[in-house]
């Protein structure tokens, strides 16, 4: 063989070896726990093959022609790209493997590096491809044709399947141009008077009196805080409250600033002399409490009283910057609780306690987890939050969605809101212009589903012996974020199982519930489960569904579970357990 054949047979085939090369390098030395594989052993093992792939890409003695050639070569490229990479949980992409996990933004020079593997691997892919799969005549060059068409490539590619959604940049362009709109009330919704808050050793006192089940909570108490009824539980002596909350509407602000409770901090800060509940919640707040001796509370009208931190005088808020933050540091004084720690709701999503009020109903509505008085409250926060065009938000500030929608009126329907219900009629009327519940998210069907308002036909497959897979593949679920992964595990259980409630053919709510969430006059029986598994409203498909994964689902559907037979159910319960 000449040099110069030589030469260009390392050209040619000289990428496809660096690969395979690259990808063995980066998972011989640089694994890391945090990273793509936890375990050092399988990174070995597919390095080895990757290498191996890559060598006989390149190796000259196969047919020109091998179909072979150019698949090992493909393979090579494909490994080295994802193990030169990891998945970043807190951007939900691909991110370079020497970016320390969840830190941003992506510097100069790992968009550089980062940029040059895939061109480096589309590069090697065409070359391949044109060597060993097309001929080429006359003295062609493939390494030359392959760089030529390399960069292009890529650039089709991005423009066909668009920026990763947090890839860092500018401000994404907004998908949804409407604007959330809440009808002006004449009089705010209100919880009715008797409501107070908790904090720290008297919150857990409170709920081992509503729970009677013979347990103790366990934990330390400093920092938990909840909301009780007082027809529940008597309030302890010297709390404030009790009254009926501050009026409040979402047209003025949907952020409801925990009005009540910041009146009842208010007034707990003016008893000077008031003690802490409970001898171990004294105890626990004394080093606060005596710096915390009350006094006024520093209002915009007050012309600067004096506050807690001996603010005084001058003209208000406008004096000066420095007055502000003295006057805002005395307000933040005044709502610390006794044992230190500031509270606050968790207001923000709308899509979370319909899920809590559908447990509630299939488990046989317990009065001791949710009593009359909180269903009531629930209620009141869920009519409040209804938009003018009849939906609810995915959260608090979002115009109406099928997702928002379709579980706050399965929620306040529970809750016993009756079908002609004004609320309800306009909830309805929502949801059915957008084509029913049947265009509503994945998350709001699996409730629908457990409460028997939707068979489990109508839900993409969420397979329980995903967790039987080797934890060190990329894809295992114990890899997703922590919130999904928290979601989703309990979501393969119920989806494994088919739960659903179980008087649902005979209860009278969700027989209702049945005609209500779908289009008018829609047999239940007849609607199209398996068709809408992957339908969903525009207005909630913010980020559809890749087709990549819509045919996954698809193959596991109609493949794994309807063929599977014994084997599937069998792997199934090793799942499951």
């Amino acid at each position: 063989m000449s040099i110069k054949t030589s030469v260009e047979l390392l050209t040619l085939h000289g990428a496809q070896f660096f690969c395979g090369l690259a990808m063995a390098l980066v998972m011989l030395g640089g694994t890391k726990p945090k990273h793509s594989l936890s375990d050092f052993r399988p990174g070995v093992v597919v390095a080895v093959v990757g290498v191996g792939l890559a060598v006989a890409a390149a190796d000259s003695t196969l047919p020109p022609a091998s179909a072979l050639r150019a698949a090992g070569a493909a393979l090579a490229a494909w490994m080295a790209l994802w193990f030169m990479c990891y998945w970043d949980n807190s951007r939900g992409e691909l991110a370079p493997l020497w970016r320390p996990l969840g830190v941003g933004p992506i510097g100069a020079a790992d968009s550089l590096l980062f940029a040059l593997q895939p061109l480096l691997l589309s590069f090697a892919l065409t070359a391949a491809l044109l060597a060993h799969v097309v001929p080429v005549h006359g003295g062609g060059r493939a390494d030359l044709a392959a760089a030529a068409l390399a960069l292009p490539a890529l650039v089709a590619a991005r423009v066909v399947f668009g920026r990763p959604a947090s890839y860092p940049g500018s401000a994404r362009r907004k998908v949804d141009p409407r604007t959330p709109t809440w009808p002006l009330l004449a009089t705010p919704l209100t919880v009715e008077p008797g409501w107070f808050f908790a904090e720290a050793a008297v919150s857990h006192a409170v709920t081992e009196a509503e729970v009677k089940n013979g347990f103790s909570l366990s934990g330390e108490p400093a920092g938990r805080q909840m909301w009780y009824h007082s027809s529940t539980h008597a309030p302890p002596k010297g709390t404030p409250g009790g009254g009926a909350g501050p009026g409040f509407s979402a047209a003025h602000s949907p952020n409801s600033a925990d009005l009540l409770f910041r009146a009842q901090m208010s007034e707990r800060w003016q008893q000077k002399d008031a003690k802490a509940a409970g001898a171990e919640a004294a105890k626990a707040a004394a080093s606060v409490a005596a710096a915390r001796a009350g006094g006024p509370v520093p209002s915009d009208e007050d012309g600067g009283a004096a506050g807690p931190s001996g603010v005084t005088g001058g003209d208000g808020l406008k004096a000066s910057v420095l007055q502000a933050a003295r006057r805002a540091v005395a307000f933040y004084q005044t709502i610390q609780c006794e044992d230190g720690h500031w509270a606050g709701d968790y207001g923000g999503p709308m899509f979370l306690m319909p899920g809590l009020v559908v447990t509630w109903y299939v488990t046989g509505r317990l009065e001791a987890l949710l009593s009359p008085a909180k269903c009531r409250a629930m209620a009141v926060y869920i009519r409040n939050h209804q938009q003018a065009d009849g939906g609810w938000g995915t959260h608090i500030e979002s115009p109406s969605t099928m997702f928002g929608s379709t579980l706050n009126y399965v929620a306040l329907r529970i809750l016993g809101a009756a079908p002609d219900d004004k609320q309800c009629v306009l909830g309805r009327a929502f949801m059915r212009a957008h084509g029913g519940a049947l265009y509503t998210s994945s998350w709001a069907k699996l409730w629908l589903c457990v409460l028997g308002v939707m068979d489990w036909r109508g839900h993409n497959p969420v397979p329980p012996e995903m967790w039987l897979l080797p934890d060190w593949l990329p894809f295992h679920p114990g890899r997703l974020w922590c919130h999904c992964r928290m979601v989703y595990l309990p979501m393969c259980y119920l989806y494994g199982t088919n739960f659903s409630y179980a008087a649902a053919s005979t209860d009278p709510l969700v027989l209702s519930l049945r005609k209500e969430l779908y289009p008018e006059g829609a047999d239940y029986a007849s609607l199209p489960w398996d068709a809408s598994r992957h339908w969903v409203a525009d207005i909630d498909n913010y980020s559809p569904v890749h087709p990549l994964m819509a045919a996954v689902q698809t193959v596991l559907r109609h493949t794994w579970e309807r063929f599977g037979g014994g084997v599937m159910r069998a792997v199934r319960q090793m799942g499951l357990r």
